[in-house]
C-alpha cells in the first residue's frame, strides 16, 4: 500500500541558487535531469577558494538568484534573474553550445559551518561563461565580511557530459577509497572524508555539483513536527519552509520522520530509490531560501538547536566524520541500479510512494539478535554456576 504522496519536485540547475518547482521530472543515476549541472566559482580565488563550487554556506547571496527554464531557437535554456535588475542572464543548456568556451577544473569541496573541518569530493571538468551582471551583483551582494578584499571574477560553470561526472562510490560504499583526512588525497580520489563501507552506494550513483548524493528527499509531515517544536521553543507560531532544506523530492501523507526508515522504495510506476544516509544539516536551513538572510536573527541557529533537542542521538555519526556531523533532516537517496546512465524515467507530483523494505526492520532484527545472544549467554552462565555448585557439594 502507498505510504506517502509526492507533494513537490524541485530541480536546482545552478548549485546554491533558487530551485525550480516542476510538475514532472526525469531522473537517472545522476539524479534529476539538470540538477546541479551548473555552479558558480570564484575564478581567480580573490575572495573564496579558487575554482571551488560555491554554496550558500560561503555566499548566502546566491539564494537570491532566481533560475527558470526558457526556450531560444527551439532549444532549452536557463534564465537567471538577479534582484533589482530588469536585465536577465540567458544560459544555454545543451553541451554543444559550450564547445568554444574556456575549460575549467572545479573542485567539489567545502568547509564545515558547524566544525573546523573541511573536505574534498574530487574535481569535475567543465566549461565556463562570464556574465558581467552576475559577477557585479555577487560582488556587491556579498555580506560575508569579504567585501574589503579585491573583487572576484565570478563565472558560471557547466559540467561536461555524464561520462565525466564524479562517481560517489569513490567516497562512500563498499569500494570507497580508504578514509583519510588528507585533502589532497581526497581531491585525487585516493582518500575519502567518510567511513561509509556499509552505505548502500552503487556504481551508478554519480554526481555533478551535488554535495553528497544524487537526490535528497524530505517530508512535510516531519517539517510540521519540527515547526511545532520551534514554535514551542520561541513562543511564536513558526511555519518553516521546506525549501530551506533544498530537497528534490517532497512527500506528504506519511508518519513524521518515517521516511528515514525507507530502505528500498518506488515512486510512481518506475522510479526506484534506495536509502543512502540521513542528511546532516549545516547553517543553511536557518536562512531565508529567497535571499540568504537569517530567518531568526535573535536565534540564528534555531533549526539546529531544536533538531538536536528532538533527536540528540542523530547528531553524532562517526561515518560522517566531525566536519559533516550535525542534526539530521531529510534523506540522501540513490536511484536504483537498474537505471542506465543514458536512460531516464519520469516522476510526477501526485505519484504514490510504495516501500519494499524498511531499515527499521533490519535494526529491530539486529536488536533482537543481540537480546537473544544475551539471554543465551545468561542461561549458559547459570548452567555453569549450577554445575560448579553441584561439583563442590560435600560428599556423603
Amino acid at each position: 500500500m502507498p505510504v506517502a504522496t509526492v507533494h513537490d519536485l524541485f530541480v536546482y540547475p545552478v548549485k546554491a541558487c533558487r530551485g525550480i518547482s516542476l510538475k514532472q521530472v526525469r531522473v537517472s543515476g545522476l539524479g534529476f535531469e539538470h540538477d546541479r549541472m551548473f555552479c558558480v566559482v570564484d575564478l581567480f580565488g580573490s575572495r573564496y577558494p579558487e575554482r571551488q563550487a560555491l554554496s550558500q554556506r560561503q555566499l548566502p547571496a546566491l539564494a537570491s538568484i532566481c533560475v527558470d527554464y526558457g526556450l531560444k531557437d527551439g532549444k532549452q535554456e536557463l534564465i537567471l534573474t538577479v534582484p533589482g535588475v530588469t536585465e536577465t542572464i540567458h544560459v544555454p543548456i545543451d553541451e554543444n553550445s559550450f564547445e568554444k568556451q574556456a575549460d575549467v577544473l572545479v573542485e567539489c569541496a567545502g568547509k564545515s559551518t558547524t566544525s573546523r573541518g573541511g573536505w574534498s569530493l574530487g574535481v569535475l571538468p567543465g566549461k565556463y561563461i562570464y556574465s558581467a551582471l552576475l559577477s557585479s551583483y555577487l560582488n556587491e551582494a556579498d555580506v560575508s565580511g569579504r567585501r574589503k578584499l579585491p573583487k572576484s571574477r565570478y563565472v558560471l560553470v557547466r559540467a561536461l557530459s555524464s561520462s565525466a561526472a564524479r562517481t560517489l562510490s569513490t567516497y562512500a560504499g563498499p569500494v570507497q577509497a580508504p578514509y583519510s583526512p588528507d585533502l589532497s588525497k581526497q581531491r585525487e580520489g585516493h582518500g575519502s572524508p567518510f567511513r561509509m563501507q556499509d552505505v548502500n552506494v552503487k556504481l551508478t550513483d554519480r554526481l555533478y555539483f551535488q554535495d553528497m548524493a544524487p537526490c535528497n528527499l524530505a517530508s512535510l509531515d516531519s517539517l510540521r513536527a519540527l515547526s511545532q517544536e520551534m514554535s514551542e521553543e520561541t513562543g511564536k507560531s513558526i511555519e518553516h519552509s521546506i525549501q530551506c532544506f533544498r530537497p528534490n523530492i517532497v512527500v506528504t501523507g506519511g508518519e513524521e520522520f518515517s521516511e528515514e526508515n525507507w530502505d528500498h522504495f518506488q515512486i510512481g510506476n518506475e522510479a526506484r530509490f534506495r536509502h543512502l544516509k540521513r542528511t546532516p544539516r549545516c547553517t543553511v536551513p536557518s536562512r531565508n531560501p529567497t535571499d540568504g538572510s537569517w530567518l531568526y536573527p535573535q536565534n540564528k541557529l534555531l533549526v539546529s538547536k531544536v533538531l538536536k533537542g528532538m533527536f540528540p542521538e542523530k547528531t553524532k555519526d562517526r561515518e560522517w566524520e566531525e566536519q559533516w556531523q550535525g542534526p539530521c533532516f531529510g534523506v540522501h537517496v540513490g536511484c536504483e541500479e537498474g537505471l542506465k546512465r543514458s536512460k531516464y524515467v519520469t516522476m510526477h507530483v501526485g505519484d504514490k510512494v510504495r516501500v519494499f523494505s524498511y531499515r527499521k526492520l533490519r535494526e529491530d532484527n539486529s536488536r533482537i539478535g543481540i537480546i537473544c545472544t544475551y539471554i543465551l549467554s545468561l542461561i549458559m552462565t547459570i548452567f555453569v554456576v549450577f554445575l560448579f555448585i553441584y561439583a563442590m557439594r560435600p560428599l556423603e
